[in-house]
């Protein structure tokens, strides 16, 4: 018989409440977040890029599903730009599992922390193995290859909100060993290059920069306080990416990152949990970059599970348009409102 342990979040079905404040917003868009003439929501089956892949589309927001290579490989607002970055080379290639070499196909990916207990590269298993997928009540589930190496199962539940461009997710993952595990779920988001990356930074966050032990996966922070790319405005960070190599980890009450791309916002957002013991020497968000991509990143607390044990953790993701040019702090005023 499974168990199963909450580590926070929306409950299913449950959505966050936009504030009043958003409709005197001057700088935002609102008829993505309110709006009057939405389609009926569906989830489909259709190709993509070669691969069999599920579209989620409320006639607002579109999210594309290929669980053949276990990712989520476009996310849009009706007529909009997919602001996930795939790499071109893979489009349409299947995985390999008998392979440890990385097969990294863009997109947004799931894993366990802390990455310093198994390195690099990631489990192939966990990392592309082929999922399954079942539609019910209007939830794409996807289920996900078991990876006996680690000790556990990664699934999915995905739904989009019928009046708003949110999509929901929630991670579950199982302890599909006889023995005893200790993960945190991690989710991995690679965006396209060129934005710009907000990061609150309230009075009781902790935030390090840190640099790579070359090829292990293990980062050590830098000494000092010194953020060699952020800038800090009274209670965010803020980065425009370019080509720099860098990560940043924040445990954050304030539970969101976001990233601007052009005239679009997208911002991903979860319950954080100040009081939870996170995986050592890693965050509840985290932002990686390189010169072809940024990571947006939520890790989830660290859950000890007994064999057959399953944990859940929640998380939401939005975007809308900007009207105008935000400053900053606007723009995360209107973001933190908006999820409270």
């Amino acid at each position: 018989m499974k168990t199963y342990k909450k580590n926070g979040g929306f409950a299913l079905g449950e959505l966050v409440i936009l504030s009043l404040f958003l409709f005197f917003s001057g700088c935002i868009n609102n008829s993505y977040l309110f709006g009057e003439s939405y389609k009926n929501y569906s989830i489909i089956a259709q190709k993509y890029h070669g691969w069999d892949a599920y579209k989620l589309d409320n006639g607002t927001a579109t999210a594309v599903v290929v669980p053949s290579i276990a990712r989520i490989m476009d996310f849009r607002l009706d007529g909009g730009d997919n602001v996930i970055w795939q790499n071109e080379s893979m489009l349409g290639k299947e995985s390999i599992v008998t392979n440890s070499d990385w097969q990294n196909f863009g997109g947004v990916r799931l894993s366990v922390s802390p990455q310093a207990k198994w390195g690099w590269p990631p489990d192939p298993l966990l990392d592309r193995g082929a999922c399954k997928a079942d539609i019910i009540s209007g939830v794409l589930n996807i289920k996900g290859e078991p990876a006996p190496v680690l000790g556990v199962r990664l699934d999915r539940a995905i739904w989009m909100d019928k009046k708003s461009s949110s999509l929901h997710l929630r991670y579950s993952m199982q302890n599909i060993s006889s023995n005893a595990v200790s993960w945190g779920i991690w989710n991995i988001v690679q965006l396209k290059a060129g934005g710009k990356i907000l990061l609150p930074a309230p009075k009781d966050a902790k935030i390090w920069e840190a640099t790579e032990k070359e090829g292990t996966g293990i980062w050590n922070p830098i000494k000092g306080g010194v953020f060699k790319f952020w800038r800090q405005e009274n209670d965010m960070f803020v980065m425009q990416h370019t080509n720099q190599t860098s990560k940043i980890f924040a445990t954050s009450s304030d539970g969101w990152v976001a990233y601007v791309y052009g005239d679009t916002v997208y911002v991903l957002s979860f319950n954080a949990n100040q009081n939870a013991k996170y995986p050592a020497g890693e965050g509840n968000a985290e932002v990686y970059t390189n010169g072809s991509y940024v990571e947006l990143e939520h890790i989830g607390p660290l859950v000890n599970l007994a064999p057959g044990e399953t944990t859940v953790l929640d998380e939401q993701w939005q975007m809308f348009k900007l009207d105008k040019k935000c400053n900053d702090e606007e723009l995360k005023n209107y973001i933190s409102s908006s999820l409270r």
